[in-house]
């Protein structure tokens, strides 16, 4: 494993912590991949989304799951108006 990779997996680690003792989930700021602490651990053991800290933030799933039900609901008002729209 090369310096570089080593560094970063060692530069996560503090994410690492703070995510388990907060509840927190990672999410990349360029992808939108959301994985818990647990999962980015074992993605890193095997050097994949081997990304420094500020490619990385730490969510609430609280909070995501409530930006979900926001997004969801969007998405049925504006099928129900295509319907509305164009089928009837």
């Amino acid at each position: 494993m090369s310096e570089k990779i080593k560094d970063i997996k060692a530069s996560l680690q503090p994410m690492i912590k703070n995510a388990k003792s907060e509840n927190l989930l990672f999410r990349s700021h360029y992808q939108g991949i959301i994985m818990s602490p647990e999962e980015l651990e074992r993605k890193l053991s095997i050097d994949q989304f081997v990304w420094g800290p500020i490619n990385w933030e730490l969510i609430s799933p609280i909070k995501e799951y409530e930006r979900l039900q926001k997004v969801a609901k969007q998405y049925l008002k504006n099928a129900e108006q295509f319907r509305v729209d164009y089928i009837l």
